[in-house]
């Protein structure tokens, strides 16, 4: 949930005092496991800035890269599960005054300027330099696993963790790690939130699965109608396999007849009449193929982490077709085999 305290009544010490309670007091309800405050969420809005290390070559401000940074609190990580690969999650010890400011990064932002992570040159101690400065910097105490704060489409960004006790937010918020379905917690954890302020509303309740469906959610819409239609093409191509079989087998009644009379077997008119299916099947995947490889460049904005030209892909849809197309023509094959060659001479 979202919480923005008025700037009127609360400076920096007073906002850090409230976030602390409010972390407090929801931790100790029955049905939660953890609680944290994040100045933001995964996939919401997030604040970037030019950004350096302290013990590489300098780098001219203009040429540096941007990272994305977050304000939180401690157990965060633990909160929102994302993995810690090196290094600390930040603790009490990290309060103003206890020692100097520290961060924590992930591993993309590890592997922009140290190529060889997760070997070679250990990022931790190591100091970010942000902004404009030049010298000093903020120590790195730990590296995280990578969150796709853009949404699942993108790729994720290198990003940096500040404790929240050194930068300190009136607007942030709040996440609630449940042993249940997390909605059953909402008034509990409000009116803690009204115990430590009377006057403090919340805004934008949410579960994480929503935020995560909210940024995919026009992507699965789409996705879900072309799998429709696809659906309706198979149907569409096993009817077509079907009729143009059935209608073939009807027009060489005569001609099975013959091949019948000088002594053809079953599976030699089930192998005739199924070749046929397969023959047109095989046609028409070359002629499929072609054509979804001229229209790949119009997926590529739909698809995860798969290739629009992926191999596996374009073999599986090919051997289903086969098997469809086998499955569509064995009933007019069987049928091919039953014909009386008496009656079949008969015809025309």
């Amino acid at each position: 949930m979202h919480v923005s305290l008025p700037r009127a009544r609360y400076d920096g010490r007073k906002q850090l005092t409230f976030w602390a309670e409010v972390v407090r007091r929801v931790e100790a309800l029955p049905g939660v496991r953890s609680a944290t405050v994040a100045q933001t969420l995964p996939m919401t809005v997030r604040y970037a800035i030019q950004l350096a290390i302290a013990e590489l070559p300098p780098v001219k401000i203009g040429e540096r890269p941007m990272g994305q940074l977050v304000s939180i609190m401690p157990g965060y990580f633990r909160t929102l599960g994302i993995p810690l690969k090196r290094g600390r999650e930040f603790s009490d010890r990290d309060a103003p005054g206890s020692g100097p400011m520290v961060a924590i990064i992930d591993e993309s932002l590890a592997r922009r300027f140290w190529p060889g992570y997760p070997g070679g040159q250990d990022p931790i101690g190591h100091h970010l330099l942000l902004g404009a400065d030049q010298e000093g910097g903020i120590e790195i105490v730990g590296i995280v696993a990578n969150v796709r704060e853009l949404g699942l489409a993108a790729d994720a960004q290198p990003e940096m963790y500040f404790p929240l006790a050194h930068r300190p937010v009136p607007t942030a918020d709040l996440a609630v790690r449940t042993q249940s379905d997390p909605l059953h917690l909402v008034n509990a954890v409000r009116s803690q939130i009204l115990a430590v302020d009377h006057d403090q509303p919340v805004s934008s309740i949410r579960t994480m699965e929503d935020i995560v469906n909210a940024s995919v959610g026009q992507r699965r819409l789409a996705m879900l109608l072309l799998g429709a239609f696809a659906g309706v093409a198979l149907f569409l191509a096993v009817v077509g396999i079907y009729g143009v079989i059935a209608y073939t087998v009807a027009q060489r009644t005569q001609e099975l007849g013959i091949r019948w009379a000088l002594g053809a077997e079953e599976r030699d008119i089930l192998r005739l009449v199924i070749g046929q299916g397969l023959g047109l099947t095989l046609a028409g995947i070359a002629l499929g193929v072609g054509g979804a490889l001229a229209l790949t460049r119009l997926m590529k904005s739909l698809l995860f982490h798969t290739s629009a030209t992926d191999p596996a892909a374009f073999m599986g849809i090919a051997l289903l077709f086969v098997v469809v197309a086998l499955l569509a023509s064995f009933i007019p094959a069987r049928r091919a085999t039953r014909i009386d060659p008496i009656m079949a001479l008969r015809v025309g």
